[in-house]
């Protein structure tokens, strides 16, 4: 591996700190892209390329867009700026270094060799922190290779949710800041000041208390406080104005020993709050490389670090009191406290931290992605050849069958010791999503409505803000007239980006069992407790969670199921659904979303999959989805070429298309069991059914696994409740064996 491809929040010519530090060392082993958050620019999206120092290239996003960081909305334009920069700086065997997990979804078109995760803040803390942040960093910690925290809080915080969290907690650059020992250096700016002077240099945002800064100002007005550095994320307003208070701005690296000369005191006025709690002052280590009395608020990191060498205070009074005891210090406590700081100066530099870091990333790589990546960013494989030999079956606590919206749910709320296994090359089920010619399709039209304050709360957790609400707007056509049905289920959501797909994906990295794509299941031996795939791979479960149609469940069993219970799910009836995809070369068709036809169109509902999100449509086109119900008793009216201009031919007959529309693209996707027909005797049959599997520890979950109608939302209670069965079955196992 000989590059690395890095997302930061922080741009490289801000303040000089961690980021910087570190990358500017590692960047004499590998190549270094550093994409920075993008900058509005009206006009066509560029990307501004700058080489601050050797090994580094700086890649700074400009683009039309408004939304701040990396946003949602900004992700398509970056994808292809950075795609362009690797291409351009010829980056081939890269790995992926995150400083913020906001990033994360750009990863999903790279190729990394390895996914780096340097939590350097506790950024969920800040107080515009954006709402998809938890969940794109736990999206993080659980594809990452190796996790790097910037302090023991942050440490402790994380280390129990990764196998392989290494502790770096600031540096220093010694020489550089040592060269603030000497008054001779001291700043012209703060030369003229009076004495005592006590000084800050940093970020100026929320995390700084303000008030205490105000309060010692006023007690102690013969004091010059000066406070160096750039105002972020707070209003100018807010800071508090003194004649001994003065504000330089944002400073060279360069300078800032030179303030350091010329200070008294050196102050970590920070305030208690959310913000501060985990965080561990880069300057700490920079104050005490030039020799200064540091007087800070009780910040814990930087207690449990260099508690004896530090004053600490968190009111004003006392503040001013552990400020006067430094100004007042005695000899031979100073050198006492100079010789201490020498020594924990010396045990180290950014440069070890860089060398260490590097052995790390170095071992990472040798292993590759791991396998929780893999799922998220390499494309599905084909499934291994047959196997000849029989070979003994993979041993699971919890196997569930089908990676639909249910079976997610259950792998996400059992946790480890599940392993899914989906037929498809990707998850999703009837929740999936195509890709077409810039148009996206659903498996036939889904959207989010629940009411439930627990699946509410799901969404916000898959999606964060990739999610786009609206009013519904649906209608029936009948006897050649659109009417509005009265009772609309008001207001509903949709993934803004990705199409139902993303919701599905959105499970992904919180699996902590196994997931097997494309793993067709041919048998299922409720007596032997085991499942075997079509390529011979076989898994033997303490309990098996089925969310695969009811009627093919009892198929796989063959003989092991009576004769009573086959016949039974012989008679379980459904509705197949043929869905024609349109995509149509007209910017907009219709501001309705669905619209029912119970007559002689050979549709019997259109979904308009372009008014679900913007985002579904390509510039001057406009997709729809036609649902055309079919069944043994009765079959589709056409199939193929010959069934799309069927439904093209009655769009236009009902007034939704014109006759010159023409179509950019056409697609068919089969549901060959769409919907449950709840007849009599389904009941009572399906309730059978679940009584004789209960007696092999088999448990059924969602719309085809209970054969009850339900849709999407309710998936996921389904979905929860098989997992909770699932425990309760094995805590059940548990006591027996202990009894």
């Amino acid at each position: 591996m000989n590059e690395l491809v890095v997302f930061s929040h922080l741009r490289w010519s801000f303040v000089y700190q961690r980021p910087q530090q570190i990358l500017s060392r590692l960047a004499r082993h590998f190549r270094v892209l550093f994409v920075e958050e993008p900058i509005y620019c009206a006009g066509d999206p560029r990307a501004e390329l700058a080489a601050p120092c050797h090994g580094v290239t700086v890649l700074t996003p400009h683009t039309p867009l408004t939304a701040p960081g990396f946003h949602d909305d900004q992700i398509a334009l970056l994808t292809k700026l950075v795609g362009r920069a690797l291409a351009r700086e010829r980056f081939d065997d890269y790995g992926a270094w995150l400083f913020t997990p906001m990033a994360l979804p750009l990863l999903t078109k790279l190729a990394p060799r390895i996914v780096v995760y340097d939590c350097m803040d506790e950024l969920t803390a800040y107080k515009a922190a954006p709402r998809q942040l938890v969940q794109r960093e736990n999206a993080l910690m659980r594809i990452a290779n190796v996790v790097f925290a910037g302090g023991p809080s942050l440490f402790e915080r994380r280390r129990s949710r990764h196998r392989n969290v290494h502790l770096f907690p600031s540096s220093v650059d010694r020489d550089h800041f040592a060269r603030g020992a000497d008054v001779a250096h001291t700043h012209p700016d703060v030369k003229a000041l009076a004495r005592p002077r006590l000084g800050f240099f940093g970020v100026l945002d929320e995390r700084l208390d303000v008030d205490l800064l105000r309060d010692v100002a006023a007690k102690r007005p013969e004091w010059e406080i000066c406070l160096v550095g750039p105002v972020v994320r707070i209003d100018l307003a807010t800071l508090p104005q003194a004649p001994n208070l003065h504000y330089y701005g944002q400073r060279s690296y360069d300078e800032l020993p030179q303030f350091l000369a010329g200070w008294d005191i050196a102050m970590l006025p920070f305030a208690h709050s959310d913000a501060t709690r985990f965080i561990s002052p880069t300057k700490t280590l920079e104050y005490m490389a030039a020799g200064r009395a540091i007087v800070s608020t009780s910040i814990a990191d930087v207690q449990r670090l260099y508690g004896d060498v530090i004053r600490f205070a968190d009111d004003a009074d006392a503040f001013v009191a552990q400020c006067e005891s430094a100004l007042v210090e005695p000899e031979s406590a100073r050198v006492d406290r100079l010789t201490a700081m020498r020594r924990i100066v010396a045990a180290t530099s950014w440069d070890e931290t860089a060398r260490e870091m590097r052995r790390q990333i170095e071992i990472a790589a040798a292993s590759g992605l791991t396998k929780a990546a893999r799922i998220m960013l390499e494309p599905a494989k084909p499934p291994k050849p047959p196997v000849a030999a029989q070979v003994a079956p993979s041993a699971v606590a919890c196997l569930i069958i089908g990676a639909g919206a249910t079976g997610l749910s259950a792998a996400h709320h059992y946790g480890e010791g599940s392993v899914v296994l989906e037929r498809e090359a990707k998850v999703g089920g009837g929740c999936r999503s195509i890709e077409d010619t810039g148009f996206m399709f659903d498996h036939a039209g889904h959207v989010m409505f629940s009411d439930d304050p627990y699946v509410q709360d799901l969404h916000r957790l898959l999606l964060g803000d990739n999610v786009h609400w609206q009013e519904r707007n649906a209608w029936i056509y009948r006897k050649g007239v659109y009417t509005r049905y009265p009772s609309q289920n008001a207001r509903f959501g949709y993934p803004l980006r990705g199409g139902f797909q993303a919701l599905m994906n959105g499970f992904l990295p919180l699996l902590r069992g196994d997931l097997v794509l494309q793993a067709n299941v041919e048998r299922v031996s409720p007596l032997l407790r085991t499942v075997t795939l079509s390529d011979g791979r076989r898994f033997r479960s303490d309990t098996l969670v089925s969310t695969m149609p009811l009627p093919l469940l009892i198929v796989a069993m063959g003989d092991e199921a009576p004769p009573e219970i086959r016949r039974m799910a012989s008679e379980l009836r459904y509705v197949s659904i043929r869905c024609v995809n349109l995509g149509v070369a007209r910017p907009h068709l219709s501001d309705r979303h669905w619209i029912d036809f119970p007559e002689d169109t050979v549709f019997d509902r259109i979904f308009l999959q372009g008014n679900a999100s913007p985002h579904c449509n390509p510039p001057g086109g406009f997709g729809l989805t036609c649902e055309i119900g079919y069944s043994p008793s009765e079959p589709l009216p056409a199939v193929g070429a010959a069934l799309v201009e069927r439904c093209v031919r009655d769009c236009v007959r009902v007034g939704l298309l014109d006759p010159s529309d023409a179509l950019l693209t056409s697609n068919q996707v089969d549901l060959p069991y769409a919907y449950v027909v709840d007849d009599h005797g389904r009941a009572e049959r399906v309730a059978k059914i679940r009584a004789w599997l209960a007696n092999f520890d088999i448990v059924l979950a969602g719309r085809y696994g209970e054969w009850e109608h339900d849709n999407a939302d309710h998936a996921f209670i389904a979905g929860k409740n098989a997992a909770e069965a699932a425990q309760r079955l094995a805590s059940t196992r548990v006591a027996a064996k202990s009894a």
